[in-house]
């Protein structure tokens, strides 16, 4: 009997082994990798009211940022603007793409 087994996978019994045979061109297309801390990559998060865009908005913040990370990098930016400009500019852009996404998500016109 021949059976294949291939590593961390179910094996087949009769199933003759996998061929290299030269696989079809396929068109280019967008992926994406999620970093999230959840296994399929996503983030779970609190959200206080996930009807209101601000609540959506602020957990979406979240999970790039945490309360004392924001609040912190916006001490250090009113203190010394030039030396914190590039790191306070990708927190408002991020903050700026959450409001973006909470309004879409919750189909918000305006």
């Amino acid at each position: 009997m021949n059976n294949q087994c291939h590593d961390d996978f179910t094996c087949y019994p009769q199933t003759p082994a996998p061929t290299m045979e030269q696989q079809e061109e396929v068109e280019p297309f967008t992926a994406y990798q999620y970093e999230g801390t959840e296994r399929d990559g996503g983030f779970v998060v609190e959200c206080d009211d996930p009807t209101d865009y601000h609540s959506v908005a602020n957990a979406i913040v979240r999970t790039r940022y945490s309360v004392s990370e924001e609040l912190a990098l916006q001490r250090h930016h009113q203190q010394d603007p030039e030396a914190y400009e590039e790191e306070f500019s990708a927190y408002c852009d991020h903050a700026d793409r959450a409001v973006v996404l909470a309004k879409r998500w919750l189909r918000v016109v305006g």
